[in-house]
């Protein structure tokens, strides 16, 4: 039985052109036909810089909705100024460790300016949100307005540091910005990340948890015996083996979930909007009175 199928037009953040792209019932990812499609993920900037994070990009969007952050495709677009500075996207708790960390973020970016020029990443299953609506690139089912959304809670951050006097200036405190911005702004959403084995021992805490509670953030890992982990994680574990992602898990790899916990009257991402600059800007920033982080390790 034939499928049809109806050419779309798409904008392209990376190159701002408009590109087709195919809709069709047999396009949709697997996890439509289940009870948790309407789950995203985010990679975080510690993954997606590290050996693993084009394979995962190159894979996981055919089985979720995938997104990356804005500031990758910044990195990506100054390969040559990062190459030489590699320091400057390496996560604080896994920076300045040794010859091999420096190389692996090295390579990484280099896979990500490779997987840049030869493909196109719209067929990747791959979303994010650029520096306006026109430059990001948005699945179906998330309207315009998604975009104004996800700007409120990233201004929000920024305001927040501002009060605690928290550096945001260099292109990885922005990329953690921008994701965890993403993750309020989504529904049923969470962030994956790693943590390097050899940190294990004197940190077992991925690096987003250290930008959070430098934020004011709290974040707690949670023991992946609770019985709501438990289910989670056992979906999610199969989700990666659907993927092709397999050699992930049987190598070890300290993959780790993280979500946000909102309290139920700070859900709001469209706050009324007044004359005042300033008393929209403290509704903006009420949002996270009271966020807190958990993960687990998957």
């Amino acid at each position: 039985m034939k499928t049809s199928k109806k050419l779309l037009l798409k904008r392209q953040g990376i190159n701002n052109k408009l590109v087709p792209y195919y809709s069709s019932k047999k396009q949709l990812p697997s996890l439509m036909q289940d009870r948790y499609h309407n789950w995203s993920c985010v990679l975080d900037p510690a993954i997606a810089l590290s050996h693993h994070g084009v394979l995962i990009a190159e894979n996981m969007g055919n089985e979720i909705e995938l997104w990356v952050v804005r500031e990758l495709w910044n990195i990506v677009n100054n390969a040559d100024f990062y190459s030489q500075r590699p320091e400057l996207i390496t996560p604080q708790s896994i920076n300045g460790q040794n010859n091999a960390m420096t190389a692996e973020t090295i390579w990484s970016l280099r896979e990500w300016e490779k997987e840049k020029q030869q493909k196109d990443l719209a067929k990747l299953g791959l979303y994010w949100l650029g520096d306006s609506l026109q430059e990001s690139l948005l699945p179906n089912n998330k309207p315009a307005e998604f975009f104004g959304q996800w700007e409120s809670m990233a201004r929000a951050l920024d305001r927040r540091n501002e009060q605690l006097n928290r550096d945001r200036d260099n292109i990885l405190s922005l990329a953690f910005r921008d994701t965890v911005a993403l993750l309020a702004s989504l529904k049923s959403a969470f962030v994956l990340t790693y943590q390097l084995p050899k940190n294990l021992d004197r940190d077992p805490f991925p690096s987003i948890f250290g930008v959070l509670e430098n934020w004011g953030i709290p974040c707690q890992m949670l023991n992946r015996r609770n019985p709501v982990i438990a289910m989670e994680r056992q979906y999610l574990r199969q989700l990666i083996v659907r993927a092709g992602l397999s050699k992930l898990l049987i190598a070890g790899v300290n993959l780790v979930v993280f979500h946000l916990v909102i309290p139920s009257n700070n859900t709001s991402t469209n706050p009324i909007q007044t004359d005042s600059e300033s008393t929209n800007l403290e509704q903006e920033s009420y949002f996270w009175n009271n966020v807190k982080g958990v993960g687990y390790y998957l």
